[in-house]
């Protein structure tokens, strides 16, 4: 069982945004191209990098965003947005770390968390990763792990 928390928040500031239609198999290949960017220009990541899927469209494209807070600010390519501060409040939050196979026990949880507690749930989930190492995705209701620990904020 998970352990839920409530009332949590996440304050992340100097973002590089990337809104984009992608397909699955494409999302390393941007976080590359984002690392690449950032060695390039000598900037270090500052905190967690934020993803959330707004839709799963036809042939599995993801419309999505990848946030990746930034040490210091710099003139971005064209592909890429600067937001200057990501603030979610009172949302609920639980720690997954281990076996990829329970990540979707502990989003049922979670759901089920805010249905009990009359909680509105948000359409896109917000899911900080620990950027680098792991990336996380929901893909048509189904959370996805490509490795190491992640938060969840529903």
């Amino acid at each position: 069982m998970a352990d839920i928390e409530t009332n949590k928040s996440i304050i992340l500031e100097n973002l590089l945004s990337l809104r984009k239609k992608m397909l699955s198999t494409e999302i390393n290949e941007e976080m590359i191209k984002i690392s690449k960017l950032f060695a390039a220009n000598g900037i270090k990541k500052a905190g967690p990098i934020v993803t959330t899927t707004f839709a799963v469209l036809e042939n599995n494209v993801l419309d999505m965003e990848i946030l990746v807070p930034m040490d210091k600010i710099f003139e971005l390519p064209n592909e890429y947005k600067f937001k200057p501060k990501f603030k979610l409040t009172n949302a609920i939050y639980a720690r997954h770390c281990g076996n990829p196979a329970f990540l979707q026990e502990v989003c049922n949880e979670m759901v089920e968390f805010i249905s009990r507690n009359g909680l509105q749930q948000i359409k896109d989930r917000i899911i900080p990763s620990d950027a680098g190492k792991s990336l996380c995705l929901q893909i048509g209701g189904k959370w996805h792990q490509l490795n190491g620990p992640h938060a969840f904020f529903l």
